[in-house]
């Protein structure tokens, strides 16, 4: 029986398109071991499916915005210590786990075994890498990657389909449920929680074992050469919300901030710089809004469903 190779995607324009199909024609050598399916929340172009076992299109692609179920992210100074859920404000986890959930369905009406998930924007060095991974699978029930400093990689991993009942249904609480339980809500975190739910062993391949880079990902979808730092953080002591900037990668930054009817306005040109400001009393505060060289960044509101949320997520504490 063959293997399945699922690969992820999102493909809206000709270079995704094209990116999609490069990493497809890479597979092309393995198709006597695996079939090959694409599931996706866009179309991938004709030429990619001529080669091809299966397409799965999912209109469906629900980003999530709300303050405790994006990514979570700190930042530690001497003083203070910063945690966000505000540097990537979208996150896509949903969209991507409802498409795991259908490939472990569909791959257990197609009575596959073992199931290989990888990113459509990744090029491997060798592919006959897969074939490593699908032995292991012989004895492990998963196979994830990582990296020098342990960090686990969300772009190839590979597991055998046994799983938990409700793994085999597509529910959405239970999905979103499952996304919110996670600390940092990053798929690094949650996909080894996933995939070793009833004790399943895993077995991780470590970049530093090896003399190359195993595979690496072509496409930067998270804009990490902008100001992400750039948030709105509450300060428990003062009830007041706090404005904080982290030049991360240099740049020359204009920065517009809205809170309400008070506008402020700064600038930072410098690399690693930081800074904190108070905007006020958080309870006042209903519409916050930032601009960063002339483009809107955040434009959050605040009520009472979501003030909570927020302050659990987005916080200042002093040492």
């Amino acid at each position: 029986m063959k293997s399945l190779l699922t690969i992820f995607a999102y493909t809206p324009d000709l270079k995704r398109k094209n990116t999609l199909n490069s990493l497809i024609q890479e597979l092309q050598i393995l198709r006597d071991s695996y079939d090959i399916m694409v599931v996706s929340h866009s179309s991938i172009g004709d030429l990619s499916n001529d080669l091809i076992d299966y397409l799965y299109i999912d209109n469906e692609n629900l980003l999530l915005e709300d303050f405790n179920l994006t990514n979570k992210f700190w930042f530690n100074h001497d003083d203070f210590n910063i945690t966000s859920s505000l540097i990537y404000p979208k996150s896509t986890h949903y969209a991507i786990y409802s498409l795991i959930h259908y490939t472990i369905n569909f791959a257990k009406f197609k009575n596959y075994q073992k199931i290989h998930c990888i990113e459509y924007d990744i090029s491997f060095d060798n592919v006959n890498l897969i074939n490593d991974v699908d032995k292991k699978l012989n004895n492990y029930s998963n196979v994830m990657f990582k990296a020098y400093n342990d960090w686990i990689y969300g772009t190839y991993f590979a597991f055998t389909n046994q799983f938990p009942e409700e793994y085999y249904s597509h529910d959405k609480d239970f999905i979103l449920k499952e996304i919110e339980n996670v600390e940092t809500r990053m798929t690094e975190y949650y996909t080894p929680k996933f995939l070793e739910v009833n004790n399943r062993n895993t077995y991780y391949f470590k970049f530093a074992d090896f003399e190359k880079m195993l595979f690496t990902q072509k496409i930067d979808s998270h804009n990490n050469n902008t100001l992400n730092w750039c948030i709105p953080v509450y300060k428990e002591i003062t009830n007041t919300l706090e404005f904080f900037v982290f030049n991360e990668k240099g740049g020359c930054w204009d920065i517009i901030v809205k809170c309400d009817d008070d506008y402020y306005t700064f600038k930072n040109e410098t690399k690693s710089s930081w800074f904190l400001t108070s905007l006020g009393d958080f309870d006042s505060i209903t519409n916050f809004q930032v601009i960063v060289n002339n483009e809107l960044k955040h434009n959050l509101i605040f009520d009472s469903n979501n003030r909570n949320h927020f302050k659990n997520n987005n916080h200042v504490i002093w040492k």
